[in-house]
């Protein structure tokens, strides 16, 4: 039986050019290189190499099992990762997310009606449509609605952004306010891959924006809690604590608001129905 290591090896010679190169990658030594290739070679009947006196180099055998070779290695990977990916998705439900705010909500309630299974989360601005076909997320939030066979898609609700600052500040008395308005005010924001966070550093180039990731910002909270913020519906809906000082000021670009969107596999409506199902009514404007 041909082994992988021995495909991995040929790869490993085709990549280098030569089997001394091929050793030094594969931490081998060149003779047991040699007949590891010899063993393949017998193990398909067929000589694969051409030996030259001082050079061996791949014939045209060769060269086609090389080709062979690419394909079955991939087919290996591509059973484990979906092998990997199905037992992940027995005890696991895993959400992406175009922004952080759904997840506020959905984790929590996923949860709830799900005690069994872990929930797992990621915010992304990278293509969740693919990674939902790839089987990498159960469920996905989009911003806008998908008509796909094979997948089923649900409204989940309407956001809208605000700007958040204390009572006090020079711009709490504003009954709305425009990106341009706002553009060189320096900000918190969600993480990068948050499409909200894209959107506020796309329509704002003069403005300074601290991520939650960054350590920096607990400090810069700590140092001056007067540090506007950009929250939306969704956020003030799931945040316990909200200063009783805020004045949260409506954006009136009409990028400031979105309806998010609910997708799965279809194969996988019925299990996540419950999920579907159980939306609380959104905050009112």
């Amino acid at each position: 039986m041909i082994e992988n290591y021995q495909l991995e090896q040929l790869l490993a010679f085709y990549d280098c050019g030569t089997l001394s190169a091929a050793a030094e990658r594969l931490n081998l030594t060149e003779p047991s290189l040699s007949r590891s290739m010899r063993r393949l070679e017998e193990k398909l009947g067929v000589c694969l190499f051409d030996r030259r006196k001082n050079r061996v180099v791949l014939n045209e055998a060769g060269r086609l099992a090389v080709t062979h070779a690419q394909q079955i290695l991939s087919c290996v990977e591509e059973m484990a990762q979906h092998l990997r990916l199905y037992e992940q998705s027995l005890h696991t439900l895993t959400i992406g997310s175009c922004a952080m705010g759904p997840l506020l909500e959905l984790r929590p309630r996923a949860a709830s009606l799900y005690p069994t299974l872990n929930i797992s989360s990621a915010v992304t601005d990278g293509d969740l449509l693919q990674g939902l076909r790839r089987g990498e997320y159960d469920m996905i939030v989009l911003a806008q609605p998908v008509e796909e066979e094979g997948l089923f898609c649900r409204e989940y609700r309407s956001d809208r952004l605000y700007l958040a600052v204390v009572r006090g500040h020079p711009l709490a008395d504003r009954k709305s306010i425009s990106f341009a308005e706002m553009d060189g005010i320096s900000f918190i924001v969600h993480p990068r891959g948050d499409m909200w966070t894209n959107l506020l550093i796309a329509k704002m180039p003069h403005s300074s924006f601290f991520f939650h990731e960054n350590p920096d910002v607990l400090m810069i909270v700590a140092q001056d809690p007067t540090t506007p913020t950009v929250t939306s519906d969704i956020v003030l809906d799931n945040t316990y604590e909200v200063r009783a000082d805020q004045v949260n000021i409506p954006i009136s670009d009409p990028e400031g608001r979105a309806d998010f969107y609910l997708v799965c596999r279809e194969e996988d409506r019925k299990k996540w129905t419950p999920l579907f199902q159980n939306f609380r009514p959104p905050r009112s404007c």
